[in-house]
């Protein structure tokens, strides 16, 4: 699913050290507060309901209460448990404030169960996000159709923007 869907921050594959994926650069202003600005021209997938339009600050933070709900399908809840608030300071930064200082929770936006996804896919998907149309990401391919037990079609993503190109 690291084809289609993308995270805040990811893990470097030769080195696991962090670094950015959606987010351009993050800093920490105070023990408590961590401070994301999205990479640039980040867009979603070319495809219904979101038609490539631009990933913002609150499609993040949609997906982060979505996972953090107390809905017994988030079992990866706790890896936003620390979170105590989120702020769409404007449409590319965005704002975590924790409950108390926290040295994992920056790893924690790395794991890929907590990949960001479109709020009005998830709606239209209506519980089926095992489709071809429900994948929507903002990752640098888009699933095109699924055939179980054969395999999957998939085309690069025409407006993709590269996190490695930064």
């Amino acid at each position: 699913m690291g084809l289609f869907y993308q995270t805040l921050l990811r893990f470097n594959a030769t080195t696991y050290n962090l670094e950015p994926e959606i987010a351009a650069k993050w800093e920490v202003p105070t023990q408590t507060e961590l401070v994301f600005s999205l990479a640039p021209n980040v867009k979603w997938h070319d495809k219904a309901p979101v038609n490539g339009r631009p990933l913002k600050v609150d499609d993040i933070i949609a997906s982060y209460q979505r996972a953090g709900s107390e809905d017994p399908r988030y079992v990866n809840r706790s890896f936003l448990s620390s979170i105590q608030a989120m702020e769409a300071v404007d449409d590319r930064t965005l704002k975590l404030t924790l409950k108390q200082p926290d040295v994992t929770q920056l790893a924690n936006l790395a794991i890929f169960s907590l990949a960001i996804m479109a709020p009005e896919a998830i709606e239209a998907a209506k519980g089926n996000l095992n489709t071809a149309e429900a994948t929507v990401g903002t990752g640098p391919f888009v699933l095109t159709s699924t055939e179980p037990g054969v395999g999957s079609s998939l085309v690069r993503n025409s407006q993709t923007w590269s996190a490695l190109s930064r």
